[in-house]
């Protein structure tokens, strides 16, 4: 039996890192690189890391992330007066069977 006791630790973004996006980018545009790694093998699903929004937090935004590469872009088009930043809470897991994760906050500020 393969124990999953690494936890997941980000690389990207960092704490209080900010990122930022024009209010006329199109669909699909890139945001953000997000990395993490785990200390375990990265052969077994232990330490194979996956990435998500935390559901409560980021309900309604206009971006989304590639769960395996950590990539952060535009789903819909932006509207500054609506709303001028966003809070992502992004949770980087591996895919154990009890997996371990850890969450990391960042802003997106339109411009």
């Amino acid at each position: 039996m393969v124990l999953n006791d690494g936890v997941p630790v980000f690389i990207r973004p960092e704490p209080g890192q900010k990122a930022t996006v024009y209010e006329d980018a199109s669909v699909n545009t890139p945001v953000f690189q997000v990395i993490a790694t785990d200390p375990d093998d990265p052969n077994s699903a232990e330490g194979q890391i996956r990435y998500r929004f935390l559901r409560e937090a980021n309900q309604d935004v206009p971006f989304k992330i590639n769960e395996e590469t950590g990539l952060i872009t535009t789903k819909s088009s932006l509207d500054r007066e609506k709303k001028g930043k966003y809070q992502l809470i992004i949770v980087a897991h591996d895919r154990g069977v009890v997996p371990q994760e850890a969450t990391r906050m960042l802003m997106v500020r339109k411009l």
